[in-house]
Order: structure tokens, then C-alpha cells, then sequence
């Protein structure tokens, strides 16, 4: 049944989950916004080869960075791979047509480190597309648990243990607590002031705002 609930619901795998789904819909956007984007050479900050290789939309060329190395396994032709902190823009170089970021910026660990994955940002490519999870949606995107982000630490580790859809349930090699710390969902206004000369699209689900995308 967990399983099964998961497909549905968030699997981004999958055909049949809202988040696969979403996350097309999110690539038609892109593609809107930017119509040459399969043209493009661009930066994916904290993505992972995986997501390319089951992409149907892509770039001429993608590099990836992450800080861990499981991240960039198994490159294709067309991409290259960097293991680094994309929240120290010192240690990155480079010059893109577009930064792309999935997902990523909420786990980066506080404002200092979101600050700096932003600088890399705007470093990196006069163009950028970057999504996180909406903090006032209702339902929490990576626990499927009403209200996660609004409880207690204490509160956030239990359910982080033993919530039937929790990604981490039952698995010795995560933290809860840990896993619990590295999730900070963002508001608008943290976005804006995170990047000012940028446009925050909304992506809604049932007439709620979903997700954010800071896009110039």
C-alpha cells in the first residue's frame, strides 16, 4: 500500500504520479519561457545525471554539480559532471546559457548557504531557472505529510521515522534528525530577496500555489 501511495503521489518516476506529471508540466513552461532551450549548454546546480537520462526534454548539453558523488554517475555523451559545493561560487567556473535547479535550493542548509548557491547562480549564466516547493502548501512535498514543515523539530523526526510514506522510514544509513535539518521550504519573499531581478512564477495545484520558479 505505501508503495502504491507513493506512485501516486509523488513518484517522480513515474507516468501516473502528480509529480511526475508536475514536473512535466513544469518542462513545457521552460520551454515556453525559453524556446531554445534544446539548444542550450546548460549548468544543472545539484541535480544528477539520473534526471537527465530520463528526461524527455533536453539540452544540447548539460553539466552537472553536485556534492555528492552518486549524483554524477554514469554520465552521457552529452553531459559532463563536477563534484563541488554549489553553495561556494569561488569554487565553480564557467559560462553557460542557462542555470537549472530542481529541488535544490531547500536543502542547502540555512540562509548563509542559500545566499551562496544564489551568487552561483547568477554567476554561472545571464539566464537561470530555478524551482523549490512552496512553503505554505498545505501538504509537506517530500514527507506527503500535512503541515510537516509548520511542526516542532522533535515532532518532524518522529514522523520522519515512522510516517508510512516517509522516504526514510526504516533506513540505517539516514539520519532523521539530520534529514529532518536539511529541509527548509521557502516563501516568496525569501525567493525575491534571494533573487531580486527575477521573475517568481507560481505553480499551483487545485488554485494553491505548489511550487516556486525564480526565472530570468
Amino acid at each position: 500500500m505505501r508503495t502504491l501511495l507513493l506512485g501516486k503521489l509523488a513518484d517522480p518516476h513515474s507516468p501516473k504520479s502528480l509529480g511526475y506529471r508536475a514536473r512535466q508540466r513544469r518542462m513545457e513552461r521552460l520551454l515556453r519561457r525559453f524556446p531554445d532551450f534544446l539548444q542550450m549548454e546548460i549548468v544543472d546546480l545539484g541535480g544528477a545525471t539520473a534526471y537527465w537520462h530520463r528526461a524527455t526534454i533536453r539540452p544540447a548539453r548539460v553539466t552537472v554539480v553536485s556534492i555528492d558523488e552518486w549524483a554524477i554517475r554514469d554520465p552521457a555523451p552529452w553531459m559532463a559532471t563536477v563534484q563541488a559545493d554549489a553553495c561556494d561560487p569561488d569554487r565553480l567556473e564557467g559560462a553557460f546559457d542557462l542555470v537549472f535547479s530542481n529541488s535544490v535550493i531547500e536543502h542547502v542548509g540555512g540562509p548563509r548557504h542559500r545566499r551562496g548557491f544564489a551568487e552561483t547562480v547568477h554567476k554561472l549564466a545571464p539566464h537561470h531557472w530555478v524551482q523549490t516547493p512552496y512553503r505554505y502548501f498545505p501538504l509537506e512535498p517530500h514527507l506527503i505529510f500535512p503541515g510537516f514543515q509548520f511542526l516542532p523539530p522533535a515532532s518532524k523526526v518522529r514522523i520522519a521515522s515512522h510516517w508510512p510514506l516517509s522516504h526514510i522510514r526504516g533506513r540505517a544509513d539516514v539520519d532523521p534528525v539530520q534529514y529532518v535539518m536539511d529541509h527548509e521550504l521557502l516563501t516568496i519573499t525569501e525567493m525575491q530577496a534571494l533573487f531580486p531581478r527575477s521573475v517568481i512564477l507560481r505553480e499551483r495545484f487545485g488554485g494553491i500555489v505548489k511550487s516556486l520558479v525564480a526565472t530570468a
